[in-house]
């Protein structure tokens, strides 16, 4: 339609004016299930003009499909990729068991993990981990955090997995970040 053409043409000509970033990191976060890999999905599907399926999304299983850390740029090497990236997490869960550990999101949102990073529900990443960054840069930074709550499930979602989402909110309104519900 138009109105996504426009969009379209607005995203590719968005260009970012500092020299000590390249790229916008938005992280996404929130239950599994929620469809943050979807998103991902949907976006490059839009971007590039045809279905895109990059990641393989939580299909009804009761656990996170994605359970290391992926970083994923905006666009396609034909036409271009834009100066955006969408980061997937593991789903938040309420079982300590299972699910992201909320200290991984806030060492995402700090810079500090790379691309590939398994995430552990019961241990968040190591100083000492091959994944960690010790002196992330500003555009290692995340610069947006999205929570994908699904508005269907939303009161059928359970105390812990709220705790978890605050902790993360209060850590990222620490750090100035800004946020977005999707």
């Amino acid at each position: 339609s138009f109105r996504q053409d426009e969009m379209v043409s607005t995203l590719k000509a968005f260009k970012i004016h500092n020299d000590k970033v390249k790229v916008l990191n938005f992280l996404l976060c929130g239950p599994y299930g929620a469809g943050k890999s979807s998103i991902i999905n949907t976006i490059n599907s839009v971007l590039e003009g045809q279905i895109s399926v990059g990641y393989q999304g939580c299909l009804e299983s009761s656990v996170s499909q994605t359970l290391q850390f992926h970083k994923r740029q905006v666009g396609n090497a034909k036409d271009g990729f834009l100066p955006l990236v969408l980061n997937d997490t593991m789903g938040l869960e309420s079982e300590p068991m299972y699910g992201l550990h909320p200290d991984d999101i806030i060492a995402a949102l700090k810079g500090h993990i790379t691309d590939g990073y398994t995430f552990n529900p019961t241990t968040p990443i190591k100083e000492n981990s091959p994944h960690y960054r010790e002196n992330p840069s500003l555009s290692d930074r995340m610069h947006c955090l999205v929570y994908v709550i699904p508005a269907d499930k939303i009161s059928m979602m359970e105390d812990q997995v709220f705790q978890k989402l605050k902790t993360i909110r209060d850590a990222a309104y620490e750090m100035g970040e800004s946020e977005i519900v999707e």
